[in-house]
């Protein structure tokens, strides 16, 4: 299982590691510079020593084999040297550029400062900000929202005293929740270039990060053109010659690099590179397939400063994911493309293995947080929920839905398939769960939870639900204002359903009482079917029964089947079929 996280145990700091070996190592000297770059690493291993008590069985034998790793790797790591150490710093995982326009979203920011003080108090001292092509290029959509996000981040970070690293990166059509496809097909190298490039500046002149990595992943960030690292090479020298140009000089540190898993062709074209500050490595398993990653991260420093002894080596993901020792690594791509063949394999196993099929939509939403493939794990969960009359997922499920997805543009969708379940498969007719169900609709905003319970209670009418019609038309009354045609149309659904009640009369009163002239077609034709059937309940002949009251039972099922009938018609009439 591939996962990102931190060390095992309680004692992680931070779970998202970025460390930058800060120290410059004099040119006439070159007897410690893996001392120094070796201090980076020490931050993640403080806590070698973090006993298994308390792991899951399932993932004790993993739990050691991670444990034996680190406790290899730190074997290797020599002493942290006197002098400047470096900077600790993580990922705002909030502000992850994947999100697309969920970074817009009001609760969305309010979240990112919350992970932000909570990073501070950590210890961390610096941030590492994704900012992924071509969200900030015009002719992909307007860009400015996304600027401002940025810009109003990045002085939120300085106003905390901590520093800023920009990693430039693509947005992967896998693992992003915003479509790309169709704007990566007519993609070609020189506009890619172009547009990257303006970007960059963007960046610069607008954020004034401490740090900008020009490119850390070359495969995964190449918008699916095939790229050599002559190409990369060829961007971040051109790059900087174009800085240089436009802006004269600035203060920011500027880099690129590649993860350890990748060739080191990559690390050797860009530290040929003189104007580049530094080196940018990535580190997620520290051994996979037998082949043993941190090996490489001990020795590429060596290999790098051999080539410029000046270059600065900088860690801006260093993820200790939960892989083991046998397990296979296929690089940074694996999360997302993981994420996908998980939410297949569910819905294949769907029929056969309920059970199995929702372990594997919770690896999806796992593997691919914030992303269009968590969104679709959900809704899928929502579904199984629904199919197998499972109430608690159902409201559980539904419940993280609403919190991570609010402003998806599959809402309205949703919204609608949600209130055809709830209205014919009987998983909120106990009132303790409509209760609840009422607590977990205030994450919308007022007009979602007035257009839900609409939604419900119109779909309740041609169920005969009339508890639950009664239920969502006096809910979304209450959202209406009194005059307007959302609280007219609920005074339509709850009357509809008195008609076949006890409450004939009332219902009656409110019906004749609409005016038709403020209805839409639709809801002018419940009307006249609600009308038709009062009138057949008002000819039923009156049985007396012990009290005098008509028996229920003698009538009541041919009035509630003539109802259902009614509205169906109408329904069928009114919709893209007009049958």
């Amino acid at each position: 299982m591939q996962v990102p996280g931190g060390r095992p145990g309680p004692a992680n700091f931070p779970d998202r590691g970025c460390v930058e070996s800060a120290v410059r190592p004099p040119r006439s000297s070159r007897a410690r510079p893996l001392v120094r770059w070796f201090t980076a690493l020490c931050v993640l291993i403080l806590s070698a020593g973090v006993s298994a008590q308390g792991t899951p069985k399932k993932y004790q034998t993993l739990y050691r084999d991670l444990d034996a790793q680190l406790a290899a790797l730190d074997l290797r790591v020599p002493a942290a040297p006197a002098g400047k150490l470096p900077i600790r710093a993580a990922t705002l995982l909030s502000a992850n550029c994947h999100r697309g326009e969920i970074l817009l979203e009001s609760g969305a920011r309010e979240a990112t400062l919350r992970e932000l003080d909570a990073l501070k108090n950590l210890g961390a001292e610096g941030i590492v900000l994704q900012i992924c092509y071509p969200l900030l290029t015009p002719a992909f959509r307007d860009p400015q929202p996304y600027l401002d996000y940025y810009v109003n981040l990045a002085n939120e970070v300085r106003t905390r005293k901590l520093r800023l690293l920009v990693e430039h990166g693509t947005l992967q059509a896998a693992f992003a929740s915003v479509d790309v496809r169709p704007y990566y097909v007519k993609l070609n190298k020189p506009r890619f270039w172009r547009e990257r490039y303006a970007e960059l500046k963007t960046i610069l002149v607008a954020l004034q990060p401490d740090y900008v990595t020009l490119v850390s992943e070359p495969g995964p960030q190449s918008a699916g053109l095939k790229l050599s690292v002559k190409d990369w090479r060829s961007y971040v020298a051109k790059s900087l010659d174009a800085l240089g140009q436009d802006l004269g000089s600035f203060p920011t540190l500027l880099g690129a690099g590649c993860g350890v898993w990748d060739d080191f062709a990559y690390v050797q074209a860009f530290a040929g590179i003189q104007r580049l500050h530094y080196i940018d490595l990535h580190l997620y398993p520290l051994v996979a397939a037998g082949e043993k990653s941190f090996e490489r991260l001990l020795e590429w420093p060596e290999r790098i400063r051999a080539i410029d002894a000046g270059k600065l080596i900088v860690l801006s993901e260093f993820w200790l994911y939960k892989l083991g020792t046998d397990e296979k690594f296929k690089g940074t791509l694996d999360p997302s493309v993981a994420g996908h063949i998980a939410l297949v394999q569910a819905e294949l196993l769907a029929k056969k293995d309920r059970k199995k099929s929702l372990a594997l939509l919770a690896e999806a939403r796992l593997l691919a947080p914030g992303t269009m493939i968590e969104e679709a794990a959900l809704r899928r969960e929502i579904a199984l929920a629904v199919e197998s009359s499972d109430a608690d997922r159902f409201e559980s499920s539904t419940m993280q839905y609403l919190r991570r997805f609010e402003n998806s543009v599959h809402m309205p969708n949703f919204r609608r398939q949600w209130a055809v379940d709830v209205a014919t498969r009987g998983l909120v007719d106990d009132p303790v769960r409509r209760s609840r169900l009422d607590g977990t609709l205030e994450l919308l905003s007022a007009s979602q939870r007035q257009d839900i319970y609409l939604s419900v209670a119109w779909e309740g009418l041609k169920g005969g639900r009339v508890g639950l019609v009664r239920w969502a038309a006096a809910n979304a009354a209450r959202l209406a204002a009194e005059d307007s045609a959302q609280h007219l149309r609920s005074k339509l659904c709850e009357a509809a359903v008195l008609i076949v009640t006890d409450e004939f009369d009332k219902g009656l009163s409110t019906l004749e009482s609409i005016p038709v002239d403020r209805l839409n077609e639709e809801e002018t034709g419940l009307l006249a079917a609600a009308l038709r059937i009062a009138e057949h309940v008002r000819r039923e002949p009156k049985t007396a029964e012990g009290n005098g009251e008509r028996p229920r039972g003698a009538t009541e099922p041919q009035i509630v089947a003539t109802a259902r009938s009614a509205i169906d018609r109408v329904d069928n009439m009114l919709s893209g079929g007009r049958k």
